[in-house]
């Protein structure tokens, strides 16, 4: 039973792990580049919408709507 107990983590003390202001900014960094990628995805697909008929257009309509719910 020890050796599952073991397996599980134990039951020590928890830390918080330390985040310097250095890597907030470089985080923030990242998801900003993130968001203004989807935007740009969203604003190229609505470009292309009017380009596109039938089954084209409808799969347009599906990748953009993913866009967008990100």
């Amino acid at each position: 039973m020890a050796v599952l107990r073991a397996g599980c983590g134990g039951g020590g003390a928890r830390t918080l792990p330390t985040v310097n202001p250095t890597q907030v900014q470089a985080d923030a960094a990242v998801v900003s580049a993130l968001i203004e990628a989807e935007r740009t995805a969203i604003a190229a697909y609505r470009l292309g919408m009017g380009r596109l008929a039938g089954a084209a257009r409808a799969t347009g309509v599906r990748f953009l709507g993913h866009e967008e719910e990100h």
